[in-house]
This record gives structure tokens, sequence and C-alpha cells, in this order.
């Protein structure tokens, strides 16, 4: 069975191909476990359990891009539970709460400013923002006939905002989304999927100064031209909605061998508004963005266990945005991007075993700023080798250490070059009894690159503890 954190990180609303989850020796080559689809929570999920995680963590930035604060710091704490209903279906559902604190914040007020779109709101001064918020969701399945399962799963999140210093900016944000999947087995070990999700979300940013004194406020569009406003209040509101489409297959064509294939469609809208002097709304901005990909993940089975797999992942996105009112190209931009990994479990000593993998990716930019007069267009290449040791250390317990080496030329997020990156980790699961199982996670982080002819690095660190309580 997938533990309780492997399946915590697929609850709706994740995103990636949980690699850790595909290759290790137990895990489940699932429709849920790898791209979401609800259908797959009756297949991926076969016990009843309850766990809780608290979290926490720390970041320090020297290497940043300039609305990114210069360090954070976070909690958590996580639940969920499972049931397996029997003829009445599979029910996984999570609820969270975060807190989080960014410090040294360089003017913005938008709590996501790096979206690809050119809408920043900022004021002159340097602070800090605290933002806390719950987050709610649920996934459940039901088989209508012998092959054919049907999923349905919904999520919900508010994150309230608050920055302590001039503007006393407030940022009031929520994120809703509801989908529903296909799961119809084919054959034995085959199967295929299909599932769409749909998603609304906004945020409101109110500056209003405590004093009875106007608060200024700079709306910009790109990356030099703004628009001043200066009021008791200052209002601005972001609106997002979206769809994701996905379809895939898992097949077992041999014995031991193990193929699964997905393809993803994500759109997603952003409106900038505020309101005008008869508080109308007034929509001064719009991006579009699509974003395509796809992976094939094969893992095999032979000898002695020894599991070695590979993946290839294609990616694609592009946006562009525009000036509503004048109708003017703002910014448009392309990437693309292919990632191939291989590796393999290895056993040894009986229990224990070793994961080695390695992997690499080619990013290509193509990025027009028509509204700055400035285009950049840049390939990088990204590599990281990883390895993992699995392995008991009592009877009752067993250790999981990974550690990973990476770098690549050029850094297609924040732009620096000659980066490097170090990931460190360590999870010890402790079995108190037959059904409850606790485990302690360690993990850190640091990289580096070349910003401005200076070498900067980022440093983060977080630690966990998850208590699951399996119903045998």
């Amino acid at each position: 069975m997938l533990t309780a954190c492997q399946l915590d990180a697929q609850m709706p609303g994740g995103s990636g191909v949980p690699t850790d989850v595909l290759m290790s020796k137990n895990g489940k080559l699932g429709l849920f476990t790898v791209s979401n689809n609800p259908a797959g929570v009756l297949i991926d999920v076969d016990k009843d359990y309850f766990s809780i995680t608290p979290e926490y963590g720390n970041a320090d930035r020297a290497y940043r891009r300039l609305y990114d604060p210069s360090n954070t710091e976070y909690g958590s704490v996580q639940t969920t539970i499972a049931r397996v209903l029997d003829a009445s279906g599979t029910f996984l559902g999570h609820a969270s709460y975060t807190h989080e604190q960014r410090n040294n914040v360089f003017g913005s007020l938008r709590s996501d400013p790096y979206r690809g779109d050119p809408f920043f709101v900022s004021d002159t001064f340097n602070g800090n923002f605290n933002y806390n918020g719950p987050d709610v969701g649920f996934a459940y399945a039901y088989a209508l006939s012998g092959d054919l399962i049907f999923g349905a799963e919904a999520s919900y999140k508010i994150l309230d905002g608050l920055k302590d210093s001039y503007t006393r900016a407030h940022s009031t944000g929520r994120d809703f989304s509801v989908g529903t999947g296909l799961a119809y087995a084919v054959s034995e070990g085959s199967i295929i999927g299909i599932s769409g999700r749909w998603f609304d979300g906004q945020e409101k940013i109110e500056s209003k100064s405590e004093e009875v004194l106007d608060v200024e406020v700079f709306s910009y569009r790109g990356d030099n031209l703004y628009t001043r406003r200066r009021a008791l209040t200052v209002e601005e509101t972001f609106r997002v909605k979206g769809y994701e489409l996905s379809a895939e297959c898992a097949v077992q064509p041999a014995e031991g061998l193990k193929i699964l294939g997905r393809a993803n469609l994500v759109g997603r809208a952003l409106t900038g508004i505020h309101p005008t002097a008869d508080l109308r709304e007034f929509e001064d901005g719009y991006a579009s963005e699509h974003r395509y990909s796809a992976d094939v993940i094969v893992r095999y089975a032979f000898g002695r266990d020894v599991l070695p797999y590979g993946r290839v992942s294609w990616d694609s996105d592009e946006l562009w945005s525009q000036n509503s009112q004048r109708d003017l190209l703002l910014w448009e931009w392309h990437t693309r991007s292919t990632t191939t990994a291989l590796g393999s479990i290895i056993p040894f000593g009986g229990s224990s075993s070793l994961r080695i993998e390695g992997e690499m990716s080619s990013v290509n930019v193509d990025s027009t700023k028509y509204i700055s007069n400035r285009e950049v267009a840049f390939s990088s290449l990204i590599y990281t080798l990883s390895a993992e040791v699995h392995m008991p250390v009592l009877n009752s317990m067993t250790m999981l250490c990974r550690a990973s080496y990476g770098g690549g030329d050029y850094d297609p997020v924040i732009g620096g070059t000659k980066m490097r990156t170090v990931r460190a980790s360590a999870a010890i699961d402790y079995e108190v009894s037959k059904t409850v199982t606790v485990s302690l996670m360690y993990a850190y982080r640091h990289s580096e690159a070349v910003q401005e002819a200076v070498k900067r690095a980022i440093s983060a660190q977080d630690v966990s503890i998850s208590i699951c309580i399996i119903q045998e």
C-alpha cells in the first residue's frame, strides 16, 4: 500500500510525476498516483487510514528575483483520511492549515508575482507579509461496472495575507477546483483513463493606510512602465479561470513490465481589474496561457527484484498578455523542455535497497517583451544525479536516506548562470504497532548561481513528523 505521505502528496491540486512513488519497489503505477485522475483512487487506495502531519520549514535567499522575499518561514498541519467503502466506492479527503511569514519583500503586494504575466503591484517600501489559510479537498471513486470506474474531486483554498508596513496591504485569495474522471480496465493489468478539472481563483489586494493619509501604489505593466494610483484606499483584483484535461494509460504487456503514458493540457486566463471612480470594475489587463505536456514511464522487474526504470517527459508552455483598454500586446513567451531519466532499484542485504538515477533536461525559452522593446532567447541543459538507500535499522524501524547533486549552465527560473544544487534528506519510519506508524523527515537544499557577477545562494530546510493509523 502507498504510504500516507505518498498519497498526501497526490491530493487534488498536486502536480508533477512522483518518481519516488513510481520507482519504489512496492509503489503502485496508478492513475491517481501519477496524474490525479480521481477514478484511480479506487485502485490506489486499498485500506482505511488516518494521518496527521505537522511540518515546519524556512529558507534564506540571497539568490532571488526582485520581488522574492529574502527569508521565509512556514508551518502547517495536514490531516488525511481514507475510507474504503466496499461496494459504495473509496473516499480520500484532506484538510490543512498553513502559516507563512515572508520577510523583507521589496514592494510587491501580490502573493505570487511570478506566474508568467506582466502584471505587478508594488508600493515603495520593503516589508514583511504574513499569510494564513486553510485548504480542504476530497476525491471519491465508484465502480459503475466491473471494468468502468467513475471518480470526482473538489478542493477549496483560502489565503489571507497582511503587510506589516506603509500601505498595510491586505491580500485575500481563494482557489476552487472541481474535477471528474473515468478509468476503464481494458484487460488484466491494463487500464486507460481520462480526467478533467476546472478551476477558478481570485486575489484581491486592498491597500489602506491606518492613518488619514493617501497610499501610493504602482500598477506595473511589464518591468518598467506603471500607472501611479494614489488614494485613501487602492484596490486591485486578479481573477484566474482555467481547465486541465488529461488522458492516461497504464499497461502491463509482460510479467514484471509496467508502462504508463500520460498527456496533459492546461489552459489558464488571468484578468487584472480595478474599480473606477463610480465603483464599476475596469479590466486593465488580460493574459492567456496554454501548457501541453506528456510523460512515458517504464519500469521492469527481473532477477532478484532488480528494478530498472526510465522516464521521458516533454513540456511546452506559452503565454501572451495585453493591455485590455488599448488592445496592446505586452508580453509573449514560449518555453519548451524535454527530460530524460534513467535509474534502477538494486536490492542488497536481504530487505535493503539502493536506488540510483540520472536525469537530463533541455530547456528552450523564447520571450518577447513588446512593451519594453526587448527580446530574449536562450537554451539550457540541466542535469541531476541522485542516490537513495532504504534499509531496516531495527525490527520495527526503517530508514530512507537520499542525496542529489545537479546543475546547469543557466537557471531559467531566476536567471543566474553556473547553477549548482545539492539536496539531502533522511526519513525514519517507526512501527509503533501493526496499525500505527510514526514517520520523521528532514530535508535540506542548497542552490547557488552567479547573479550580477556575484555568486549567491539559497538555503532551505524542512522538518515534519507524520502519524499514520491504519485500520486492519
